[in-house]
């Protein structure tokens, strides 16, 4: 078998595709994740389901059919069980510094 010959690149390459690379734009807000997706539409998610009274499969079929493939029932489910962090905290009636034995 014949050996290909490596190539080899200048300085001027590099900064040619240096220059390539930075001229090229940000795309991050074009490649969201399902999470990122689901956060922005949480709102009206739970308004469908608590004011307007749409089921969460209907929710789900309708994100399905808007091209949200892979959304799932307990995505939805978990959007409408969550509360905020300071409702989830319970609140501890019993202390122990006001068990503390003095002398």
């Amino acid at each position: 078998m014949a050996k290909t010959k490596q190539k080899t690149y200048t300085e001027e390459d590099i900064s040619l595709l240096s220059s390539a690379l930075n001229e090229l734009p940000d795309v991050t807000a074009q490649r969201l994740q399902k999470k990122n997706v689901l956060d922005a539409l949480k709102g009206q998610i739970k308004e469908l389901i608590a004011a307007k009274g749409y089921t969460v499969d209907e929710v789900v079929s309708i994100l399905k059919n808007q091209g949200m493939d892979d959304i799932t029932l307990k995505d939805i489910k978990d959007i409408t069980a969550s509360r905020s962090p300071s409702s989830r905290r319970k609140k501890n009636t019993s202390t122990s510094e006001g068990n503390v034995a003095t002398e």
